[in-house]
């Protein structure tokens, strides 16, 4: 252990900044990566869009029949 610390560069080096840096992007890369979520459910998601899209032409349906009822008065 005390060989590798030795042989690792000085933080306060251009080299240092750039190993430490480099070593903080990987690990919190690799925690990320980890964290993420698992799976997207394609399925139930294009079923909501449907229902939406439905709910909207209904809404819109409804809107014109109400239009055209005041129209006819």
């Amino acid at each position: 252990m005390e060989t590798v610390l030795k042989n690792l560069p000085a933080p306060n080096s251009l080299t240092g900044l750039f190993v430490y840096t480099f070593t903080f992007y990987i690990i919190t890369f690799a925690i990320a990566w980890c964290l993420q979520p698992k799976g997207f459910d394609l399925e139930s998601h294009r079923k909501k869009i449907i229902k939406a899209r439905e709910e909207r032409e209904a809404k819109a349906q409804r809107l014109l029949a109400k239009r055209n009822e005041n129209k006819d008065k």
